[in-house]
């Protein structure tokens, strides 16, 4: 399928009509993913629901970016759309889905150990303790924080430039074809030649609506969530994000890597 020339509106529109054109399967993935939430609060076996959650939603991605690319125009889409059926959903390209998952969550631990050496060498294990226990007073805690306010800063950029590529990288992750080719492409995450590819008009117009968009659902979110019966209206917020998130990827890596926009 070719990017539009109105390709943020499209964005919107494909994650829409995967939805709108086949409402059963995704009602059934909604559910699947609700139980799954409640499973992840328990003790213990929390963790790996939670892991499997995510592999999940990493797998439902992938096949609506798949969608995308094996049509060759809309009308293709809305019939690969009409023909899914839940379980594959969930199968058919979950060892892709698998693949990408394990290699973000590799790369979220070894972020975690990054900031917790950093902070070591910075200030020491023994700062950390006091700061922790509350045994330290308040003055020294605000000194503390002033000094690290230069490493926060650069951190914080840093995490604003790979929120800003990530999309790009899924992009690359979904045309992957197996695990293994998945969980290698999550790495792209550190390749020069991404993101060089990511500075462009139209992938940056992209992002930023993707961002925006964020902020929007998760104003909706939060407020749903206050309240016990708009529980299925987060999960819903959820969903859709998830699909928009996958064809704002999809086009991102057009728009960047194939550079052509054509009428549809």
């Amino acid at each position: 399928m070719q990017v539009s020339e109105s390709y943020i509106k499209q964005s919107y529109s494909l994650a829409w009509r995967f939805f709108a054109k086949n409402k059963m399967a995704s009602f059934i993935i909604m559910g699947v993913i609700f139980v799954l939430a409640l499973f992840s609060m328990i003790p213990l076996v929390g963790f790996l629901v939670t892991i499997g959650m995510g592999m999940l939603m990493f797998s439902v991605q992938v096949y609506v970016a798949k969608s995308i690319t094996h049509s060759d125009n809309e009308e293709e889409y809305e019939q690969i759309i009409q023909n899914t059926k839940p379980s594959e959903l969930i199968t058919q390209y979950f060892s892709v889905g698998a693949g990408a998952y394990l290699g973000f969550f590799l790369i979220e631990m070894l972020v975690f150990f990054f900031i917790f050496v950093s902070l070591f060498m910075l200030v020491g294990i023994d700062t950390l303790n006091a700061i922790s226990a509350g045994t330290m007073p308040i003055e020294e805690q605000i000194q503390i924080y002033k000094s690290l306010g230069t490493f926060g800063l650069l951190f914080a950029i840093a995490m604003m430039f790979f929120a800003y590529i990530y999309p790009l990288v899924m992009g690359r992750v979904y045309r992957s074809e197996g695990f293994a080719e998945a969980f290698k492409c999550i790495f792209l995450l550190f390749s020069p030649p991404l993101w060089k590819a990511s500075f462009n008009v139209r992938y940056f117009l992209l992002i930023t609506m993707l961002h925006l968009t964020l902020i929007g659902m998760m104003i909706l979110m939060l407020v749903s969530v206050m309240t016990f019966i708009l529980i299925p209206v987060a999960v819903f917020i959820v969903y859709i994000f998830t699909l928009y998130f996958a064809t704002i990827s999809v086009l991102g890596d057009k728009v960047s890597f194939e550079d052509q926009i054509g009428g549809e």
